[in-house]
């Protein structure tokens, strides 16, 4: 019966005596959190229906959770997605999104927006930071325009604008995604 107790106690002790160190529970927390973020991104993708077209309009296209951490019930959480256009525009969606804490699944939480900006040059800083100069065209629009959009196969003249094809900006693709 001693050696029992003994065989017991060696083999539970060492467990207890070794917790994880703060970077190892720190690590973890963070491993935890990025596959939550990842499940509900997995999940946005294909449950909202204006993402899914979104992603399908524009492959291309980056998405990603403003205010994620499910934790802090008070602050909205906004799905965006954003794509470059022809080398000089960007188009962006926010939408309201409810995330479940359990679960990861995203829902809505009210209309999408939507903006259009045309880049019209990059220059860049001493430090390498970009400087980006906006100009015409600009426009912001709701589900009603995208329907349209979408309606006409992604014709964007649906929404009224007549774009440059053949007139990428030097520098774009670099930085399109701070734009």
């Amino acid at each position: 019966m001693r050696t029992l107790l003994l065989v017991v106690f060696l083999s539970v002790v060492p467990r207890l005596l070794i917790a994880d160190s703060p970077e190892d529970a720190l690590r973890r927390r963070v491993d935890e959190h990025e596959a939550r973020y990842n499940a509900a991104l997995a999940d946005g993708l294909n449950a909202i229906p204006v993402v899914s077209q979104f992603a399908k309009q524009f492959p291309r296209s980056i998405h990603f959770i403003s205010y994620f951490p499910v934790e802090s019930p008070k602050q909205k959480r906004i799905w965006n997605s954003e794509t470059g256009i022809y080398g000089r525009y960007v188009l962006t969606m926010q939408v309201p999104i409810l995330i479940d804490p359990v679960s990861n699944k995203v829902s809505l939480d009210g209309s999408p927006t939507f903006d259009f900006v045309s880049v019209d040059s990059i220059t860049w800083l001493p430090n390498g930071q970009p400087v980006i100069q906006y100009g015409q065209p600009q426009l912001h629009f709701g589900l009603g325009e995208w329907r349209r959009f979408l309606e006409r196969g992604g014709d964007f003249s649906a929404l009224g604008l007549m774009l440059k094809r053949d007139s990428p900006v030097p520098g774009f693709d670099a930085v399109w995604k701070q734009a």
